[in-house]
């Protein structure tokens, strides 16, 4: 768990973080992507004032998944560092910075590690730059070997004048 003690915050000035965010659980969502071991979690959290506190971590690990293009397994090392910033005077509109409830004993960093890593993360992987991907007729794997179906494709509404051509 990654529980940041605000009274400790506020005594010290600053405090380290460190921890893990589990690789799965409900609380990733349906359509989360699938982690190699916990994603660890380092960095610091200061008290900023009496309201305001910044957090700056980095979140490593490994994703895997399938290529985008030809479905083969893909593995991602990964490193991102966040700022997150909570305060108790936040408007509830304002993207940047997260609501500190001036009656809260601890702040849970997981959620919002999780949503910040969910959205650093690329929705688009490749197993390599150049991936030729899957053949759209015959599901062949172009990295493989060429498929050999034909390249050239018909706009549908002109296909009916090559019967006049017959």
């Amino acid at each position: 768990m990654l529980q940041l003690d605000l009274a400790a915050l506020s005594r010290a000035g600053a405090l380290p973080v460190v921890g893990r965010l589990p690789e799965d659980g409900p609380e990733w969502g349906a359509d989360a992507p699938r982690f190699e071991g916990p994603v660890s979690v380092e960095g610091r959290a200061q008290a900023l004032t009496e309201d305001d506190v910044l957090v700056r971590v980095t979140v490593e690990g490994a994703v895997v998944g399938e290529c985008s293009r030809c479905l083969a397994p893909v593995q991602d090392r990964f490193r991102y560092s966040f700022d997150l910033y909570f305060s108790s005077v936040a408007d509830e509109d304002d993207g940047e910075v997260r609501p500190l409830p001036p009656e809260a004993v601890s702040l849970d960093l997981a959620a919002p590690l999780r949503e910040e890593l969910l959205l650093a993360l690329p929705t688009y992987r490749l197993c390599r730059e150049d991936c030729a991907g899957l053949c759209p007729s015959c599901g062949a794997n172009r990295n493989e070997s060429p498929c050999g179906c034909s390249t050239e494709e018909i706009d549908p509404r002109w296909a009916a004048l090559r019967t006049l051509n017959e």
